[in-house]
């Protein structure tokens, strides 16, 4: 893991990301739970933006489902998201997203397996805006991290909150 966060660090130096980098760089690294199984947490998600920012996501454990929508026109008008796609992200496979694709929703299509995947932000943001699906309603969100830099945040040491959630899904 150390040697991920390395390359990705050198990655994200310069102002711009170069996003075949990155997926490359996520994709040569292999899944080992031992690397990671300490800063697991599950949450259940919602329809997202992302500020903005490049959105990458590693999958470690298990499959997610990436469903995606287009940015509504208007979202005072009450009208239903448009889907624009559904794919799986399967172990050690690699998604990207940003803004400029559209919104999406990550979930855990099982019932019984968890799904545990590594999301990387660049640049980092502190808010985003999450939609309702039936009426394209916005509402801006604070983003609360569980871990930063390998550490569990910890409202002692670190600027942001612990996520606490009694969800066992991924």
């Amino acid at each position: 893991m150390q040697a991920l966060i390395g390359e990705m660090r050198s990655i994200f130096r310069d102002d711009h990301v170069n996003i075949e980098d990155m997926e490359k760089t996520l994709l040569s690294y292999k899944s080992d739970p031992q690397d990671w199984s300490q800063y697991a947490m599950f949450d259940e998600r919602n329809i997202h933006d992302h500020s903005g920012s490049h959105c990458f996501v590693k999958m470690l454990e298990g499959t997610l489902k990436e469903t995606r929508f287009a940015f509504p026109e208007n979202d005072t008008d009450g009208v239903p998201l448009v889907k624009t796609g559904e794919s799986y992200v399967a172990v050690n496979e690699v998604t990207y997203m940003s803004d400029q694709l559209g919104l999406h929703r990550m979930e855990n299509p099982s019932h019984s397996e968890n799904a545990v995947s590594l999301h990387v932000y660049s640049p980092a943001y502190d808010k985003c805006s999450l939609f309702d699906q039936r009426t394209s309603q916005r509402h801006t969100s604070q983003v609360t991290f569980w871990s930063r830099y390998g550490k569990l945040s910890d409202s002692d040491d670190v600027p942001f909150d612990r996520i606490q959630t009694s969800s066992s899904r991924g």
